[in-house]
């Protein structure tokens, strides 16, 4: 997948039912479903990329959080469903 986007993981993990949707460097996309973790049927994604997901995603604010605490947490809505953020720093790349 060249052209990811957070709209298209979360589609994914809608369409299977998926309590949570894990995005880390070095790992394809992972969705929960009914308690045991799947992983996507997609190549492992770089840092670059999980970096690009998440803070397209945050504000100006929520980015200043992120690199000053290495955390950050917060929710949305998207269509029908709602989403739980849940950024951290390891190795100087958010995951």
């Amino acid at each position: 997948m060249a052209d990811i986007s957070i709209e298209s993981l979360l589609r994914f993990a809608h369409k299977h039912n998926a309590s949570d949707l894990h995005i880390s460097a070095g790992l394809p996309a992972m969705i929960r479903v009914d308690g045991e973790i799947v992983k996507g049927n997609m190549r492992p994604m770089e840092h670059i990329t999980v970096h690009s997901l998440i803070y397209a995603i945050m504000n100006d604010k929520q980015r200043s959080v992120v690199e000053a605490c290495f955390s950050y947490h917060s929710f949305q809505s998207i269509d029908d469903g709602r989403l739980r953020h849940g950024r951290s720093v390891q190795k100087d790349f958010v995951v």
